[in-house]
């Protein structure tokens, strides 16, 4: 047995993962059974190659996609710069695994691990479904659990083993810092925070000179309409000043129907009410796809990108 398969077979007799020689994880997201999405910001002061150590689920290549996987965004432009798929994966017993090396220029970034939901990847009867963790998790259905391909042990059992390790040389993980998902943005001045199910968040504002408003909005698409998304009313005349459209929202990561609006909105002096709004499933709370790949950011989040035009935005106190 060479080396690198001891490394992989000792990594899957453990729930933590092991580092080769003269590396250091400076990332680590374990434990799914409990958390749906973890999420990890990492620094890296000069231009670095990681070691990637990720263990999830999912279809063989050109079967169907993952259900438990990792990913990295750059901090800054919110883009992914990596992605475990089914094709840079290799079957490992009942795993996926990606074991890979990665350059990266110096910057901010942030890694994430999803465990939505449990698959079986058989060779007649492929089949996937969410795991609601605020409900019994994959409880049996008709004959899947008289048959024994169900149960809520399986999924307990692969979703504790599920993860992601990032490692760099050993001599230079001191200057990998770390914070918390996401980045914190500059002048933020208004976020709906991560969504939930059935959440409406309001924000009133005022605007006392003109500005430009940087807004990030995440949200649900689906059959012709947002399901979940925002907007922003002028409250003088009840227009809608901006809102989130088929058009301009583009594909967000992870399932289908999750969507990311990114603009700028040049905005006079008056009275503004900035809106959110979730219907009862797909959210934070629990994802019944994959999620998006900023899902710490699922909703309205609006910011003020020069530094002069800040004072100009004050948030009204609600009653």
């Amino acid at each position: 047995m060479s080396a690198r398969s001891f490394f992989l077979a000792a990594a899957l007799l453990s729930t933590t993962f092991v580092a080769f020689a003269q590396e250091t994880p400076v990332v680590s997201l374990k434990e799914f059974v409990s958390a749906e999405v973890r999420g990890q910001g990492f620094t890296l002061a000069d231009d670095a190659q990681i070691h990637i150590y990720a263990r999830g689920g999912g279809f063989r290549p050109g079967r169907g996609g993952m259900w438990a996987y990792g990913w990295i965004l750059d901090a800054r432009t919110r883009e992914v710069v990596w992605q475990m798929t089914a094709d840079n994966s290799q079957a490992s017993t009942v795993y996926r695994v990606a074991d890979q090396y990665l350059r990266l220029p110096k910057g901010q970034y942030e890694a994430y691990f999803s465990n939505y939901g449990f698959g079986r990847d058989l060779v007649f009867m492929p089949w996937i479904r969410n795991v609601d963790r605020r409900r019994a998790p994959v409880k049996g259905e008709g004959f899947l659990a008289l048959s024994g391909l169900d149960g809520r042990h399986l999924w307990q059992e692969r979703a504790g083993n599920y993860g992601l390790e990032i490692a760099v040389a050993s001599g230079s993980a001191s200057s990998v810092q770390t914070f918390e998902a996401p980045l914190a943005w500059k002048n933020v001045v208004a976020s709906s925070g991560a969504c939930h199910d059935g959440q409406r968040w309001e924000q009133a504002f005022t605007v006392k000179k003109p500005l430009t408003l940087h807004i990030y909005a995440l949200g649900e698409f689906s059959g012709s309409t947002f399901v979940d998304g925002g907007w922003i009313t002028d409250t003088r005349t009840q227009r809608k000043v901006w809102e989130m459209t088929e058009a301009k929202a583009q594909y967000a990561g992870g399932g289908r129907k999750n969507r990311r609006q990114v603009e700028t909105l040049r905005l006079e002096p008056g009275e503004y009410v900035a809106t959110y709004v979730t219907d009862g499933s797909h959210s934070a709370a629990d994802w019944n796809v994959a999620p998006p790949c900023d899902p710490f950011l699922y909703g309205l989040t609006l910011s003020v990108p020069d530094d002069a035009e800040r004072s100009s935005f004050v948030v009204k106190e609600t009653k």
